[in-house]
């Protein structure tokens, strides 16, 4: 968990949640490690940790995707979208974050596309 989620009622989406320190001792272990994140910092800070698969990454910039291409990170982006199968929404915070990654959703695979869409694997080392 590197960064905020989309359903709960306190956990802001743009909030950072691990040191870099932290998620680098979790790399370290000797595979690979997964981080659930939506914004470009917290997105930057697990691929500097050493991270290899970002999980979500809906509000991702070009600066974030580049990154994740030029590590040769996974992209996971699971798509949030604004339908009758999306996440639970019954309060006001779940339903702007909810919107807010729906449209994130859209932006990510447009964006992803622009830069070359398939990356390559993730390192093997």
């Amino acid at each position: 968990m590197a960064g905020g989620g989309v359903t709960s009622l306190y956990d802001p989406l743009d909030t950072a949640q691990f040191l870099l320190e932290k998620m680098r001792a979790a790399a370290d272990w000797g595979t690979y490690v997964c981080s659930h994140v939506y914004t470009p910092e917290g997105i930057q800070r697990a691929l500097r940790a050493g991270v290899r698969s970002i999980e979500h990454g809906q509000l991702a910039d070009l600066a974030s995707i580049r990154m994740m291409k030029a590590e040769g990170a996974w992209w996971s982006i699971q798509p949030f979208l604004a339908d009758e199968d999306s996440n639970p929404r019954s309060d006001p915070i779940q339903e702007a974050k909810g919107e807010q990654v729906a449209r994130g959703t859209v932006q990510a695979f447009e964006k992803g596309r622009a830069e070359g869409g398939r990356w390559p694997s993730a390192p093997t080392s």
